[in-house]
């Protein structure tokens, strides 16, 4: 299962991507270039026309592939800036995102 992508940090989307490996914890993002992410970012999720943000912390990262972990909550620090008061933690099952994506 693969999704579409955006990476935001400093309270811009700066990067698209391809999300790997989604489950209620976390994802694989792959990006086509090297990248180089801060410690927490948003992330866009686009399905069939269905975009959703989270709020995430990145876990690994190589080349062009970072490891995130979803927040289940904004932390202090960050809950001033813009765009991260919006993001959501991910509420739904891998089996229940998959079986939207069949839709």
């Amino acid at each position: 299962m693969f999704a579409a992508g955006r990476v935001g940090f400093q309270g811009k989307y700066r990067l698209h991507c391809v999300v790997h490996n989604i489950s209620e914890g976390g994802a694989k993002l792959v990006f086509l270039n090297t990248v180089g992410l801060p410690s927490t970012i948003i992330v866009r999720i686009g399905l069939r026309g269905v975009e959703e943000q989270y709020l995430a912390r990145v876990r690994w990262q190589n080349k062009s592939s970072v490891g995130i972990e979803f927040m289940p909550e904004v932390p202090m620090e960050l809950k001033n800036l813009e765009g991260v008061a919006t993001a959501r933690r991910m509420t739904y099952s891998r089996p229940t995102y998959e079986k939207r994506a069949a839709k």
